[in-house]
């Protein structure tokens, strides 16, 4: 999934996705990558369990060597 978080300062790898419609990189002479953005998410009832421990949790996953 090269280029899908074009725009963002360290390119992260795509893990995974919700959309409906399947991501293809840009093709052809003139292909555009289409820039991202990271927006804050405030007022999200995820954020109680994110902050007090299922962020870690994540990070502590997708840090295993199952994980590429």
């Amino acid at each position: 999934m090269d280029s899908f978080y074009a725009g963002l300062a360290s390119e992260p790898a795509l893990i995974y996705g919700t959309d409906v419609e399947k991501w293809g990189a840009p093709s052809g002479p003139e292909a555009q990558r289409r820039l991202r953005k990271l927006y804050p998410v405030f007022g999200h009832v995820i954020n109680k369990v994110w902050n007090d421990d299922l962020g870690g949790r994540v990070v502590d996953v997708l840090d295993t060597p199952e994980v590429r």
